[in-house]
């Protein structure tokens, strides 16, 4: 068919790409579709009696970098070596105590 000038044209509707931590409840199947470049699909919740899959989550495979702020608080380097020398001293007269 020939394109009719005055006609409107069929606008394409174009799907949302996939975002990691994105859960698709009711397929059994991993999705199809634009994911993420560094991850996959992974089997979120199972039936119960017959075992399939009855959601998918989009997980990561880079492993994540905890910030400073996530990180447990760190002695300063002076600190640790005190520390690690007393405990040497200490072993050794635990050692040597007759």
């Amino acid at each position: 068919m020939t394109e009719l000038e005055g006609s409107p044209q069929r606008l394409e509707r174009k799907r949302k790409p996939y975002q990691v931590g994105q859960i698709v409840e009711q397929v059994f199947r991993p999705p199809k579709g634009k994911i993420p470049q560094n991850s996959r699909w992974m089997p979120f919740r199972r039936h119960v009696d017959k075992n399939y899959v009855e959601a998918w989550q989009l997980i990561s495979t880079t492993p994540e970098i905890p910030t400073q702020e996530q990180l447990p608080p760190q002695k300063p380097p002076e600190m640790i070596r005190e520390e690690r020398k007393d405990a040497q001293i200490e072993d050794w007269h635990k050692r040597t105590d007759i």
